[in-house]
């Protein structure tokens, strides 16, 4: 539940090595795969549980997590009806027929953030930005979210209000949909509308870890015209750790109609059960100040869990703006569940 997947599973794989049909050990192993996106994985270690006992309740539930994370949801079903059948009061079986009525998860979530930012030139004053986020978390995943933002830089102010939906987050194919809209812009988009998605391409198996493909499209509507961006990704986590790397390759097309490549490539690393670092390098166009130039960013982050219900999130970017200015900014956020 820390998050440290790997420490867990040795633990697990050392019980398995002395007694290869321990239930729970199985089970729990399952349930591990399933936090490391291997739902496949993580159906052959439920299966081997009910191959000995078909009655048990978390190799049932699994298995229907397995099954529904892979797409197969008249298979993931069967086994929610076998599980409901034999457990019908079941707390667990509940939440998964009806989420919406018996779900124990935090279903809240809320988001402050600032941001301060300096240029290396005097003749550009300091950037404030800052946020206020709230979204409704679903027991299946799902996502439902409002943000405001409100920033003030090169001595105008806009506010920006985004709405956004999170769908199919517990399939092989989840979405991300969103639309923002700044009343009176200056220098934000008048309006934005972007998609993502992302699909699990590989499991971890042999010498390669699990692999997920990502997808970007945003659209954005300036004064002064409109840009594209469009990006495609991996999300690549490393065998035996608990860190992932995540290159990106895209397509930028500015309110001229120049096309321009982009690229990036994060690293991210689970230190330990309340903590995670990362840092991460784009070479892309960005557009401040109604203005599309490429840029190279820098940008490195501290995630810390400071209790079961809040999260500081601390990051430092370098963006620097191709015959411009450079641009340093300090961000903080704390997110709370309840």
């Amino acid at each position: 539940y820390q998050g440290v997947y790997s420490d867990a599973f040795d633990i697990v794989n050392n019980i398995l090595a002395e007694d290869q049909d321990n239930t729970e050990a199985l089970n729990l192993a399952g349930r591990i795969s399933l936090y490391r996106q291997q739902p496949g994985r993580a159906g052959e270690y439920f299966g081997r549980v009910l191959v000995n006992d078909g009655e048990n309740l978390e190799a049932l539930l699994g298995e229907y997590d397995s099954n529904f994370a892979r797409g197969r949801q008249e298979e993931a079903n069967q086994y929610l009806a076998r599980a409901a059948s034999l457990y019908p009061d079941n707390i667990d079986v509940l939440s998964r027929s009806d989420p919406g009525r018996y779900s124990t998860t935090p279903r809240h979530e809320i988001s402050l953030g600032y941001a301060g930012s300096t240029f290396d030139t005097r003749s550009l004053t300091r950037w404030h930005d800052r946020f206020l986020e709230y979204r409704h978390l679903d027991a299946n995943g799902n996502q439902q979210y409002v943000r405001a933002e409100s920033n003030r830089r090169f001595d105008l102010n806009d506010t920006m209000l985004e709405a956004g939906i999170l769908l199919r987050q517990s399939s092989p194919l989840p979405l991300e949909i969103a639309f923002a809209v700044t009343p009176d812009a200056d220098f934000m988009p008048e309006h934005l509308v972007r998609v993502g998605a992302r699909h699990i391409v590989h499991e971890a198996s042999g010498a390669m870890g699990t692999t997920v493909l990502t997808g970007l499209y945003q659209y954005s509507s300036y004064s002064n015209g409109r840009t594209d961006r469009i990006s495609a990704g991996v999300e690549y986590y490393l065998l035996n750790a608990d860190a992932w790397l995540t290159p990106s390759i895209g397509m930028v097309r500015d309110q001229d109609g120049i096309e321009t490549f982009a690229w990036g490539l994060g690293g991210h690393w689970q230190v330990g059960g309340n903590t995670r670092i990362g840092v991460n390098y784009s070479d892309a166009p960005e557009t401040e100040n109604l203005i599309t130039t490429d840029t190279r960013n820098y940008n490195v982050y501290l995630q810390r869990n400071l209790s079961g219900d809040l999260k500081l999130i601390v990051n430092f970017s370098r963006y620097k703006r191709e015959n411009s200015y450079t641009r340093d900014s300090a961000n903080l956020t704390l997110q709370y569940h309840f």
